[in-house]
């Protein structure tokens, strides 16, 4: 029990505990609670299905923000096409959702993205590639940031996905 308390307390566990979000091929319908945004991302390919498994961390938004004006973006990508999404205003992303196509081994993506009242994203930059194409993604977003846009690319060779996050700094309005 000391050690399971002892590793909650270095991850920084202001967060909740990890779950899956879905099964290979099955939809992702994932949204983090009132308040909260995404804090950790993880993704583990599978060859035989040609899909990804993810799962989902939840943590409080920086600084105590609270959200307010959540709405899903509509599907964000075509099949095995780049994806460019961004969340508008100053938004950032609290929920995920995206279902897969066997016949062509990929996923199409919508994002739900939330508002911080009173506060402004500020001092963003890209990650750089999260994964490699057939590999894990294990993301914790850094505290005090928080991801407000992703890109990804396909490979058709691979019938994989990698991704990059926009991370901002949130911080009160002045």
């Amino acid at each position: 029990m000391f050690v399971v308390a002892l590793m909650a307390l270095l991850s920084g566990a202001s967060s909740v505990t990890l779950k899956d979000a879905n099964g290979f091929t099955d939809e992702v319908k994932f949204s983090c609670p009132t308040n909260q945004i995404i804090s950790r991302v993880q993704s583990e390919h599978s060859n035989e299905d040609e899909d990804r498994l993810w799962a989902f961390d939840c943590a409080y938004a920086p600084a105590g923000a609270s959200l307010s004006d959540c709405a899903w973006s509509g599907y964000v990508n075509e099949m095995k096409e780049t994806t460019v999404y961004q969340c508008h205003d100053g938004g950032v992303i609290t929920g995920w959702q995206s279902t897969h196509d066997k016949n062509l081994e990929d996923r199409r993506t919508k994002y739900k993205c939330c508002k911080p009242k009173g506060y402004l994203t500020h001092t963003c930059h890209y990650t750089g590639y999260l994964n490699y194409f057939d590999e894990v993604l294990n993301y914790r977003v850094p505290d005090g940031t928080a991801i407000t846009g992703v890109f990804s690319e396909f490979s058709s060779r691979n019938g994989d996905r990698r991704f990059i996050f926009n991370i901002c700094a949130l911080d009160l309005a002045a």
